[in-house]
């Protein structure tokens, strides 16, 4: 089976330093793509970040908080910046919002949860 490539892409992760966010970023490196991930988890993500560009890879990791408007604007004109534009994106930043039904979320709960999608 022939898979898409990604050499000369750039592709924007956000919960790119853990779980399925780390494997989605990885993924992309190994189809050549330049990576721009996002996570809140500076630790882990300057950790990802080492590991790929020390292996052959381009990732640009950015401390961002997706329930933060700042912080979505921050890493989009980071993004541009380093790369000059964004071919693709994969949202996949998670909340911690309560498993419960949403009529009965409190308004930031709601808002919270409502950044994210």
């Amino acid at each position: 089976m022939n898979l898409p490539t990604f050499e000369d892409r750039v592709v924007l992760v956000t919960g790119g330093s853990s779980g399925i966010g780390r494997s989605t970023v990885l993924a992309f490196v190994k189809q050549g793509a330049s990576v721009v991930f996002a996570s809140r988890g500076v630790e882990a993500g300057m950790a990802l970040q080492t590991e790929i560009n020390q292996s052959g890879g381009k990732a640009l990791y950015i401390q961002a908080d997706m329930a933060d408007p700042a912080d979505i604007e921050a890493l989009t004109t980071k993004t541009i910046q380093a790369y000059g534009r964004i071919d693709h994106a994969v949202n996949n930043a998670a909340a911690n919002v309560p498993l419960t039904p949403t009529a009965e979320l409190t308004e930031s709960e709601a808002d919270y949860s409502l950044l994210l999608i």
